[in-house]
């Protein structure tokens, strides 16, 4: 089902626990990551259906969509095995007639894989120390910012292999949390010079919420939505919405078995829902605009705290992991529903 459903409020109780994946990585699941679908060249592939688990140090990549209802592994990779090092973040870029899957862990690299040449085709060490998240640049293909345990920012152009800037001016906005549970946000500003060639830089920091609504709490995932509403989730089991625009909060709302643990939570198709799991395995969904909790959807075999939880790109199912297993509910219209029971009479 490739086209975008229109979900609403009464259409979660349809969701279905109908696939669970054992990894193979040998270890807990760090992230999981869904491809954004069509990238800003518009020689770029449609890859919205391309999910990427990684966990120690491996990667595997999956299709969502298109081999039935499967999640079926297309693709897996394993980094140096005499490293010791253990991948906590990816990214996905979209240059033209490529699919980059960008990874970032403990030993401070940057390791960009082409799904095209299945190779890891770009390698170089940004930081120092562990890098705790990697995000790509909503407009610029190339261009990737890195966060590392001291949350240490650096901008990075991978096309030409080589930091653009640290901690100065030039750009668009970057909004980022640390573990005061403050937010931050940074300027980023573009120069050309003599040769043409456009360098990149973050401006200094500046402080735009304390953190003492949520009290103080780390931010351990972090988004905005295009209206404007930072939506976050602290360690502490809160989630909440800042209003930028009038500088307060939205709402707070405590997760219900939230627990004191990292996880990080999805937006929807359109932001009007959010998901997140907790530390028993549940995965909640929420309102994005309210913080009204919609559905709960439980399990009896996942009961381990949940690490991440994403949409899919047609909003019609979840995914998330939970230690070593990958996890989807599907939306199962009425009609099916109604075949299901009437199955079960006949075999009674």
């Amino acid at each position: 089902m490739s086209s975008t459903k229109t979900i609403s409020d009464s259409d979660f109780k349809n969701f279905y626990l109908k696939r669970i994946i054992k990894e193979n990585h040998n270890n807990f699941i760090q992230q999981i990551q869904l491809c954004p679908g069509s990238g800003y060249d518009e020689s770029s592939y449609s890859c919205g259906n391309l999910l990427a688990s990684i966990g120690a140090n491996q990667l595997n990549i999956y299709d969502n969509e298109h081999i039935g209802n499967h999640l079926d592994l297309m693709s897996h990779m394993v980094l140096d095995e005499e490293d010791e090092e253990t991948i906590l973040s990816s990214c996905w870029l979209l240059p033209p007639q490529d699919c980059w899957i960008v990874l970032g862990g403990t030993e401070g690299y940057i390791h960009a894989i082409s799904l095209a040449y299945s190779q890891e085709i770009i390698k170089f060490k940004p930081h120092s120390d562990d890098i705790t998240q990697i995000l790509s640049h909503p407009n610029l293909t190339y261009y990737c910012l890195t966060t590392n345990i001291e949350n240490s920012l650096i901008l990075t152009e991978l096309k030409i292999k080589s930091t653009s800037s640290v901690f100065s001016p030039c750009g668009n906005i970057i909004y980022f949390g640390n573990q005061k549970g403050q937010i931050f946000q940074s300027l980023l500003n573009c120069e050309f010079n003599s040769k043409d060639e456009t360098n990149w830089s973050i401006e200094e920091p500046e402080l735009i919420y304390n953190g003492r609504d949520h009290g103080n709490a780390s931010i351990d995932s972090i988004n905005i939505t295009q209206n404007g509403n930072i939506i976050f989730k602290a360690n502490n089991g809160k989630l909440a919405s800042y209003n930028l625009l009038e500088q307060k909060m939205n709402y707070i709302v405590t997760i219900k078995n939230g627990g004191y643990h990292r996880s990080s939570f999805g937006l929807s198709k359109g932001e009007e829902y959010l998901t997140i799991g907790n530390e028993v395995g549940n995965i909640l969904i929420y309102r994005t605009s309210t913080g009204q909790l919609l559905q709960t959807l439980k399990h009896k075999r996942s009961s381990k705290p949940v690490k991440c939880a994403i949409f899919g790109n047609n909003n019609t199912n979840i995914i998330y992991c939970s230690e070593g297993f990958i996890w989807r509910y599907d939306y199962l219209d009425d009609k099916i529903l109604q075949e299901w029971e009437n199955l079960n009479k006949m075999q009674q």
